[in-house]
């Protein structure tokens, strides 16, 4: 595969109308007919030709576009998208999968918006486990129910998508853990938690059936946060990243790594970051591949050919932006991912008046990451990434049923304020001349 081809609105309408040259004639003279006859029926002149150029448009650099291209595609005649044959289903399905792990930010996106239109099909299930099996993966997807409802339907497809997901994770943090640098150059973890948060976005999480499977997950996203925050934290959080060196398990690897966050300094002007030296690591045989950027050439392409990850095995190139872009981004996707759960999903209490999805205990654990976010970091992104999930966890905590919660936001005030003033020696908040993220931690 190839990367994508970048293109403009412009020429993207262009495609949209002049697709071998009649296709946007027809779609053209389609409206002006519907018109004349007084209805206008978008069912009656989309074809499949208009709506792959739609759906090719889900890969463009501009997220207005894809958020269009992704509304309209939902609004096209299911026969014209083609979504419920098996073999598009699974083809759009592993083209999410592969960039979700894209080393392009923009392709995550592109992947959520994927998802999005893969969840009301009634056999998404069935796709899922068949990428799974295709990985190795011990997915075991909610059995779907005959005759459900549209709402069960999104339910349990998005359990399902949000398992799969989370196995994916689960296998990819531990690799992390032993190599940032390939996990960087390979497999960045910022995609998948991202879209994890993008599809629990419009569920509605007052009305599940199958609380128990949810409760688990949510258990397990919360632990695949911590361990992810764990893996990016020392370079995101570090006062000199030029000199810190997270010990690479992999002794081949840390070499690289070294010469990556030595490269990670403050420069004079921003050339260094629009333009990047690329850092090669050496194998035996010198021999050293491109990251993987799983990518769209073609409609075709895109609908049914799978992304080829690592086509040269354990080679790679990466530059040090590569390695901040992320940890950056996967400590903002955890803070916006753990917000999300702490924000929506509806409280269990310790005594069984309310069947809810999250408890205290994890609520309370959520906000002391947060606090240690705030109050220890000493770059701005940092807790800059970290305010924004805290605000949503007290916003949550202050409209909460539960008074231990309730007060859990003044108490954390209270103690902050009297450590500032108490000047002790053994205080870890972070000193900077600006107190670092403590205006931000006193403001949420």
């Amino acid at each position: 595969m190839h990367g994508f081809s970048r293109k403009g609105p412009s020429s993207r309408c262009s495609e949209a109308t002049d697709t071998e040259g009649t296709t946007g004639y027809g779609l053209r003279s389609g409206c002006r007919e519907a018109i004349d006859s007084g209805v206008f029926a978008l069912g009656e002149v989309v074809t499949s030709a208009h709506a792959q150029n739609v759906l090719y448009s889900v890969a463009s650099n501009f997220l207005e576009v894809k958020q269009l291209a992704s509304t309209l595609l939902r609004q096209l005649p299911p026969s014209a998208v083609g979504l419920q044959v098996p073999e598009r289903m699974r083809s759009v399905l592993q083209a999410a999968l592969d960039l979700s792990t894209s080393t392009k930010p923009f392709d995550s996106v592109s992947a959520a918006h994927l998802l999005h239109l893969l969840l009301p099909q009634p056999h998404l299930t069935e796709a899922l486990l068949h990428c799974a099996q295709e990985q190795g993966f011990p997915f075991h997807p909610p059995s779907p129910l005959p005759n459900a409802s549209e709402a069960v339907i999104l339910e349990l497809n998005t359990l399902a998508v949000v398992q799969l997901l989370l196995c994916c994770l689960q296998s990819e943090v531990p690799r992390a853990e032993a190599s940032l640098l390939q996990a960087a150059a390979s497999y960045p973890l910022y995609g998948r938690a991202h879209c994890i948060t993008a599809v629990l976005q419009p569920l509605n999480f007052e009305t599940l059936t199958q609380t128990e499977q949810w409760r688990c997950v949510v258990s397990e996203l919360i632990a695949v946060c911590y361990r992810m925050s764990d893996v990016v934290s020392p370079v995101v959080q570090s006062s000199s990243p030029e000199g810190l060196i997270p010990m690479d398990t992999d002794s081949e690897t840390s070499a690289g790594l070294q010469r990556i966050l030595q490269e990670i300094q403050p420069r004079d002007s921003n050339d260094f970051f629009t333009s990047a030296r690329e850092l090669d690591t050496h194998t035996g045989d010198d021999q050293t591949q491109t990251t993987h950027t799983p990518s769209l050439n073609t409609v075709s392409d895109f609908v049914h050919s799978p992304i080829n990850l690592s086509a040269c095995g354990e080679g790679y190139r990466v530059t040090a932006q590569m390695v901040l872009v992320c940890c950056w981004r996967s400590m903002k996707e955890v803070a916006m991912l753990l917000g999300q759960l702490c924000q929506s999903l509806p409280l269990h209490c310790a005594d069984d008046t309310h069947a809810g999805l999250i408890t205290e205990e994890q609520v309370e654990g959520v906000g002391l990451y947060f606090r240690r976010q705030l109050l220890q970091s000493r770059h701005r992104g940092a807790f800059e990434l970290a305010y924004v999930g805290f605000v949503r966890l007290t916003e949550m905590l202050c409209r909460s049923g539960s008074p231990a919660l309730q007060q859990l936001p003044a108490r954390w005030l209270s103690e902050v304020l009297e450590e500032v003033k108490s000047s002790d020696p053994s205080s870890k908040l972070c000193a900077t001349r600006r107190s670092a993220g403590i205006p931000f931690y006193i403001q949420a």
